[in-house]
């Protein structure tokens, strides 16, 4: 999933289709004035109505609030910590006792609510990995065998382990081949890509025995389901059976 500049529906939808996407995010730059103009662009983004583009945005409330007339409060306004709390990598000391009694129910209940995604943020809880969890094998596993969740896993924007300063995690391509080692099903950036690059790395790393190839297939299995899925019961590929098994297989 990744980010163009611009308003033009038809240029963003062919963006997403030549470089073989799974979605677009819209940023504040791709915003029209209005919802109306709003849906009317995605429709246009999302394509085929059988299998159509994941479609998303960055809305957190507050000063990040690409709809505006969405007023729900943001996150400043409800916690009280400190700015520089949020800033570069965030650390916590928090132990993996207290995450699971304290912040995994959330979690847990919406997974069983169906959530069909969950994004991994670039948080580094020290006690219980020294990376990022975007880049947590072990973080990925208490998803998967803790919580039981068997769909989309989405990293936070990508750009923001470069943006951390940080320089183990200045090179994009490396970024983007440990996320899909550590459980990741789609790559998100917000910002521009170069997405032959990371392609290219990730091919070589399948090529070289660092990603299994099966994850692959299994990561691109996950995707078409779900934007099948989406695209309602009148969409060409929902009924076709054996020859969507054959395609997503």
């Amino acid at each position: 999933m990744a980010h163009l500049p611009g308003r033009d529906a038809a240029t963003l939808a062919d963006y997403g289709a030549s470089n073989g996407l799974g979605g677009l995010i819209l940023m504040g730059d791709n915003i029209p004035g209005s919802t109306e103009e709003l849906a009317a662009m995605t429709a246009v983004i999302a394509g085929d109505s059988g299998l159509p583009a994941l479609v998303a945005t960055d809305q957190e409330g507050g000063i990040v609030r690409r709809i505006s007339t969405d007023e729900e409060p943001s996150a400043l306004e409800l916690r009280v910590l400190p700015a520089d709390a949020a800033a570069e990598i965030p650390q916590s000391q928090l132990s993996l006792r207290h995450w699971r009694t304290e912040h995994a129910p959330p979690f847990a209940a919406g997974i069983a609510a169906g959530a069909e995604l969950v994004m991994f943020g670039h948080l580094q809880f020290d006690a219980v990995d020294p990376v990022p969890a975007t880049l947590s094998a072990r973080w990925h596993s208490i998803l998967r065998d803790e919580l039981d969740f068997e769909g989309i896993i989405i990293t936070d924007d990508m750009n923001m382990l470069e943006d951390s300063g940080r320089a183990e995690y200045a090179d994009p391509v490396r970024n983007a081949v440990q996320a899909i080692v550590a459980g990741n099903t789609m790559l998100l950036s917000a910002q521009q890509v170069d997405i032959p690059a990371l392609i290219g790395s990730v091919h070589a790393a399948v090529d070289d025995g660092t990603i299994p190839m099966a994850t692959i297939d299994d990561a691109a299995r996950k995707v078409l389901v779900l934007r099948r899925t989406v695209s309602g019961d009148t969409g060409r590929f929902v009924h076709c059976f054996e020859e969507c098994l054959a395609v997503i297989d």
